[in-house]
């Protein structure tokens, strides 16, 4: 796996005011989804990020991109140390992850 995207919200991200769907089964009152990328090609990386953009059909059906939603947890092992990140904040490097889904370990007051 060359990158991987851990969500439990959806959208992802905003790129300006367009919203990138990665996860479309992610939200606050799901476990978590995941979504990986197996390929580092063109093709795949920008074709995911357009699929992002729009509809997602892309990102469903890409071989070299594994989906999955519901997880109560997961391992990320390297071949090495990889960087990582947690909201966009650089936590540096490691050679692996434990991520868990924790629920009820955050209040979120909506308005």
């Amino acid at each position: 796996m060359y990158f991987a995207i851990v969500s439990k919200t959806n959208p992802y991200t905003y790129l300006g005011s367009r919203p990138l769907d990665v996860a479309p089964e992610a939200d606050l009152h799901s476990r978590l989804a995941l979504t990986a990328f197996q390929r580092f090609d063109p093709v795949t990386l920008l074709g995911g990020v357009g699929s992002a953009l729009r509809k997602g059909k892309f990102l469903r059906s890409r071989k070299g991109i594994a989906r999955r939603h519901d997880l109560e947890g997961m391992r990320v092992v390297g071949r090495g140390l990889f960087p990582y990140q947690v909201d966009g904040d650089d936590l540096g490097d490691a050679d692996g992850l434990d991520i868990g889904y924790e629920p009820e370990a955050l209040a979120v007051v909506l308005p």
